[in-house]
């Protein structure tokens, strides 16, 4: 199966990627999603929005003629990831559209240009919602499951152990980069890893 996952940005931020943070991160959850379906024998294209329009990644989507796309995004990202899941369903219907990511706790509704809605960690999901896709299996087996074409679903979550996920595919390093550290190094590059995931506390002003 051929699948693409795209982190996605807003507008603001493509504008100035280092105007926030002063720093880019690599995309980490799409890596690590990624390697996890590559494992499995699938065909995996990875997008991460830095400065592309919509129109720009909407192109490269079609390039690689998916049958599930998968979007991450932050909330301050999610207008700018409904108008590009819009326009993939305008273009081309057939292709499955999965949106996951910080955004998704909070939502309390969903709308029908997403296929799927998942919560959680995507490494536990992406093989169930791939055999459901391929006729194998039951979406009461995807795990964090929370919307359907809009209609609610509340499967629980599967916590992963990160000692058993896959080496995350690693892109191109060269817009990975960080102006708060190494200020007196102009050429900074940072790579990113994951050491843990969870927290035992229960902020509510997390998304996490």
């Amino acid at each position: 199966m051929r699948i693409v996952l795209v982190e996605t940005t807003s507008t603001a931020y493509r504008a100035n990627p280092l105007g926030q943070m002063d720093r880019v991160l690599e995309p980490l959850g799409i890596a690590s999603i990624g390697a996890t379906v590559a494992a499995s024998g699938h065909e995996v294209t990875l997008i991460h929005q830095l400065t592309e329009t919509n129109e720009e990644v909407l192109g490269q989507i079609l390039d690689a003629r998916p049958v599930l796309v998968g979007l991450s995004c932050m909330t301050y990202a999610y207008p700018d990831t409904l108008e590009l899941a819009e326009a993939i369903k305008a273009v081309a219907p057939s292709i499955l559209i999965v949106l996951g990511g910080y955004h998704v706790p909070g939502m309390e509704t969903a709308p029908t240009c997403f296929d799927f809605v998942i919560n959680g960690e995507g490494e536990a999901s992406v093989l169930r919602l791939t055999e459901f896709v391929d006729g194998d299996g039951a979406l009461s087996g995807i795990p964090g499951l929370r919307f359907v074409r809009g209609t609610r679903h509340s499967n629980p979550i599967v916590r992963m152990d990160v000692t058993a996920l896959q080496q995350p595919i690693r892109l191109d390093r060269s817009p990975y980069r960080s102006l708060s550290i190494g200020e007196n190094m102009p050429d900074t590059r940072i790579a990113c890893l994951i050491a843990g995931r969870g927290c035992p506390y229960r902020c509510d002003f997390c998304c996490t």
